[in-house]
């Protein structure tokens, strides 16, 4: 009886010859199979094809359709066919728990960018390599650095990264919380906003006792060939890390018990002309780096990272498997209730060697982290009080996740006018007033172009409006944020509401353009343009239009108005021409009541005058804001027991409370409260139902 095999592999070379595809393989068990190739009108054309057709459902969070499957399946079936299909059947029934690790080694830039885990068994559904029990995808490379493995006596020592933000680990230390105190993994002090910067984080790689997994949450590119990460200087200033460099310092200190490298970043593992960022820090001795293919939602990461964290360092494995942990993740992502299934194949494994063992826990013994008593977070009583109500959301751009990118679009605007001969620009102008000077020295096409370099690639996710779209009841509520954000959120969190969305369209507002989606619609958004300012008593012939008017209603809707234009959510890749400039918010902004009949526009009015309203992310020294409310409350004061949310340090409290700058001059009650406290609270709470 043949001896069952402890970790066989299969190794799959595949590069290009001429226009032809030509895969080969070796067997742990020293099986070579004969090469074959693929036709080239399958890889090519079907290759491209099915790569940017996967990418484009991941941007857009969207499921796998049926097309796709189809397209993996016939991708699957070309590859493992013939001898190299026997030779996989027979290392999966020789195999001791009938596991075996696929090694891809891709020898061309195209191939490296293309999802493998996602091929899909013929004949099935949902047996993608990516999230197979059996066969283990991970990506190789060549190199000299020795394989060696770690033994862990106690929790796995888990370090965040995230100079974008002060808090954005918290969502995922929340999630990891149980793990955490059962002593499966030690949370280190994060690296977070700005002091994120490239001396302490190396400063903390050399001193920390420590570290077994290093994760990177934030922006990352190849600029000129060379991948790079985004940090922060002291000041606040962004300042791009080489990748090469990181790993070049990684293996100066010797650091053998770092095993892991998360990058949830963008173009973490874009092949570029030389390496991507993963295959670099492989090549310096990591053993193992998890990248991304394609930027994916924050909540969707999340999820991925929280499962594969847990299935890694769980007190009931003797070992750490990376492979087979990623691959849990993925059928976690899978078998989400989000759309956004097609994300599962974004992360992708580079393994160094042919072992996924990570980590051995045979010898482990687990010390419960000493927390204090459970407490259910307490919201603020004003906060409370005005989340069991019915009230209206006025959703700023000034929340602390929106500033660095802002800040980013303010450096390239400086940098552009400075070359323009604007040496001498005042300190501190407002983005309106730089973005004007901008547009009249320049022009507001090549305005309108950086806006869209910056802002195009973001995801559409915030996991403190994701919390906060639970809560939100029908009504009439204003979003300023030009990306669709909102609109997403409360489609994956209230799919049984309509959503409603009002933009203004056409020069100078000249047109509204309505937005909605029904109740269990997905993301099927219908879309209707009115003339803004109709006439008195004129009809509106549309077929639309009793659909659209039921849509509306602020009772039974959602109803968004979203002034400052952007990207609509029925078309969240099409830019409309955003509001920028001190002439867009004098001269484009209009009102509800010039825009829709009069019978539409009065049940809206009156939901957002007549009820408590919640403001994040304004500002009172920010002039279009202050207009904004001018106009949203006709002049009048804001409702009674209306609220302000700031974050803390931002030092306009006593502004809003006195009122100044605010309609009729009459203050409303302001609260600090930073997003993680406010996403941890609003987490720990039940929405109230609203009929």
């Amino acid at each position: 009886m043949a001896r069952a095999e402890r970790n066989p592999w299969l190794e799959l070379t595949i590069s290009r010859v001429g226009a032809e595809m030509r895969i080969s393989a070796r067997s742990s068990r020293e099986e070579n199979p004969p090469p074959h190739t693929l036709d080239p009108a399958l890889s090519t054309g079907l290759l491209q094809q099915f790569a940017t057709n996967l990418q484009r459902a991941v941007e857009d969070a969207g499921p796998i359709e049926q097309g796709l499957l189809h397209q993996s399946h016939a991708l699957h079936e070309a590859i493992f066919q013939g001898e190299l299909q026997k030779t996989l059947a027979r290392l999966l029934e020789a195999a001791e728990d009938r596991k075996v690790l696929l090694r891809f080694m891709l020898h061309d830039s195209e191939l490296k960018g293309f999802p493998w885990e996602a091929l899909c068994e013929p004949r099935t559904s949902r047996h993608f390599l990516g999230n197979s029990p059996t066969l283990f995808p991970v990506r190789g490379i060549h190199t000299g650095e020795p394989w060696q493995p770690r033994e862990v006596r106690k929790g796995v020592s888990l370090m965040v990264v995230a100079p974008s933000d002060l808090t954005m680990h918290e969502p995922l230390r929340l999630k990891l919380q149980e793990s955490i105190e059962a002593g499966e993994l030690t949370w280190l002090e994060p690296i977070a906003g700005i002091g994120a910067d490239k001396e302490y984080f190396f400063e903390r790689l050399r001193d920390e006792p420590e570290l077994h997994i290093l994760h990177f949450i934030g922006h990352g590119r190849v600029h000129q060939d060379t991948p790079q990460l985004r940090f922060v200087d002291p000041d606040g200033q962004e300042h791009w890390l080489d990748v090469e460099l990181l790993a070049q310092e990684i293996k100066q200190l010797d650091r053998k018990d770092l095993r892991l490298i998360v990058l949830e970043a963008c173009r973490g593992a874009e092949p570029g002309p030389l390496a991507s960022a993963a295959e670099l820090l492989l090549r310096y001795g990591v053993e193992a780096v998890i990248a991304y293919l394609w930027p994916v939602d924050a909540d969707v990461a999340r999820l991925c990272s929280t499962a594969f964290y847990k299935g890694l360092t769980s007190a009931t494995k003797q070992q750490g498997d990376v492979a087979q942990s990623l691959n849990v993740a993925r059928r976690m992502v899978l078998s989400s209730k989000s759309s956004s299934s097609a994300a599962a194949f974004s992360p992708v494994l580079y393994l160094r060697g042919s072992n996924p063992v990570l980590f051995n826990f045979k010898r482990r013994k687990l010390a419960p982290a000493l927390t204090a008593p459970k407490e259910q977070p307490a919201l603020p009583p004003a906060l409370q009080w005005l989340l069991r109500q019915r009230f209206s959301l006025v959703l700023g751009d000034r929340w602390r996740n929106e500033r660095p990118l802002l800040e980013q679009f303010r450096e390239r605007l400086q940098q552009r006018l400075r070359e323009d001969g604007q040496e001498h620009l005042p300190e501190g102008l407002p983005i309106s007033a730089l973005t004007q000077r901008y547009a009249l020295r320049i022009n507001k096409s090549a305005l309108e172009v950086v806006f869209r370099d910056l802002f195009e690639n973001l995801a559409r996710h915030s996991p403190l409006v994701e919390a906060l779209a639970r809560w939100l009841a029908p009504g009439f509520h204003i979003t300023l944020l030009r990306l669709p954000v909102l609109e997403f959120a409360l489609a994956r969190q209230q799919p049984g509401r309509t959503i409603c969305t009002l933009q203004p369209s056409g020069p100078e507002g000249s047109r509204i353009r309505v937005m909605w989606r029904t109740a269990h619609q997905g993301d099927n958004w219908k879309s209707l343009q009115l003339q803004a300012r109709p006439e008195p008593g004129s009809p509106l012939e549309d077929s639309l239009v009793q659909e659209m008017t039921q849509a509306l209603n602020p009772r039974q809707s959602i109803v968004l108005a979203r002034p400052y234009r952007g990207y609509p959510p029925s078309h969240p890749f099409e830019l409309e021409e955003p509001f920028l400039t001190e002439d867009d918010y004098l001269q484009g902004a209009w009102r509800l009541e010039n825009g829709l009949p009069p019978d539409l526009a009065t049940p809206l009015l009156a939901a957002v005058r007549n009820q408590p309203a919640l403001l994040m992310g304004m500002s009172i020294l920010t002039w279009h804001h202050r207009m904004l409310l001018h106009r949203l409350f006709d002049g009048k004061k804001l409702p009674d027991r209306s609220l302000v949310l700031l974050e803390p340090g931002e030092k306009e409290q006593v502004l809003w409370e006195r009122g100044d700058g605010l309609p009729s001059k009459q203050g409303v009650r302001a609260l600090e409260l930073g997003d993680a406290a406010l996403i941890a609270q609003l987490e720990a709470h039940a929405p109230p139902e609203v009929p």
